[in-house]
């Protein structure tokens, strides 16, 4: 006959304790990944990082599933597993998207989000086994002993619920490409955008609304085409672009820089050192879908002036705001 356990008292049998202790693993994982290096030369070999990751999260594996157990000690050891390893998963995804505006890291890798699934995995089930020692058989002389002593609430844990809905909505804009972010690399958007910012910005889906003059964009130079570039829609089709008094115009204007500086000409010695660009041949009439794209740097920048109007196509995403440095937080416009 099965004897009947309940939930036994102490601090290291406290639920509080366990869910403190996941909140402090959770601290230190962001203020790791918010440095530009976190492994010692000592520990870096083939695939440490890797393994570094499926060591970390099978302790934030485990502490999960500890404080899960002791707020729902009626769950099946299946129920328990699956909750710690999705929510501690996704934890993960949450860490890569953090990293991925962090100077010096990359993130989104994939290989590291499953190296933290299976390290969450494998922490949930090692904690298993732990569950007895967290409970304790219910005295003979309690009245009408049974497994129903301990009666937690249904449902899951409302501290799941914080980490679950954010990371699956994060996740589902990564996998679907709707959110991506940017680093900014050169001044060729300057001032309006800054070496060593980190740009929010959405996908492209549909195009049929077409481009407006003076709206940023993100697209693939044909210069390089593996890269992206962000810069400033100055023509669209139909548009003529020339060159009047020495300065670039657009259907007779002046597009202005927003210090109030008129874009000149490509210099032609720097187009011959430049693979890809070429004498894109002014005046000329922008084709209908393509568009014609300055920076805001005029004097620091390769655009359209040296490689021609850009197919729409090649429009990938469009800049919302900038969300790093935290002194530069702001809407692009």
């Amino acid at each position: 006959m099965k004897t009947p356990r309940t939930i036994s008292g102490g601090i290291l049998r406290s639920a509080t304790t366990w869910s403190v202790a996941f909140a402090l693993w959770f601290g230190v994982l962001w203020w790791l990944s918010s440095r530009p290096s976190t492994i010692p030369p000592a520990l870096q070999f083939t695939a440490s990082d890797k393994l570094l990751h499926f060591a970390y999260f099978f302790i934030g594996g485990g502490l999960f599933s500890a404080a899960c157990f002791l707020r729902r000690p009626k769950w099946s050891a299946r129920r328990l597993v699956t909750t710690a390893s999705i929510v501690v998963s996704l934890v993960g995804v949450l860490d890569e998207f953090h990293q991925s505006f962090v100077p010096l890291r990359s993130g989104n890798d994939p290989l590291d989000m499953l190296a933290d699934a299976l390290g969450s995995i494998a922490g949930s089930l090692a904690f298993l086994p732990w569950r007895r020692f967290m409970t304790k058989p219910v005295a003979p002389s309690m009245p009408n002993a049974s497994d129903d002593d301990v009666t937690p609430p249904k449902g899951i844990p409302k501290a799941a619920i914080v980490f679950i809905v954010p990371s699956v909505t994060v996740l589902a804009l990564l996998l679907t490409g709707t959110v991506k972010n940017f680093h900014i690399p050169t001044a060729s958007m300057a001032p309006t955008l800054q070496p060593g910012d980190y740009l929010l910005c959405t996908r492209v889906f549909d195009r049929s609304e077409g481009f407006q003059r003076g709206q940023p964009v993100v697209f693939r130079p044909p210069t390089n085409p593996e890269a992206f570039f962000i810069q400033r829609i100055v023509a669209v089709g139909g548009d003529r672009v020339e060159v009047i008094d020495g300065h670039l115009a657009v259907n007779g204007r002046f597009p202005l820089s927003p210090e109030g500086l008129r874009p000149v000409p490509a210099d032609p010695s720097h187009a011959a050192m430049i693979p890809g660009c070429r004498d894109i041949g002014l005046p000329l009439v922008v084709g209908p879908d393509e568009i014609f794209l300055l920076g805001d740097n005029y004097l620091n920048s390769l655009d359209s002036r040296y490689f021609g109007p850009v197919s729409a196509d090649k429009v990938t995403h469009k800049p919302r705001c900038i969300v790093a440095p935290v002194d530069r937080w702001r809407r692009i416009e």
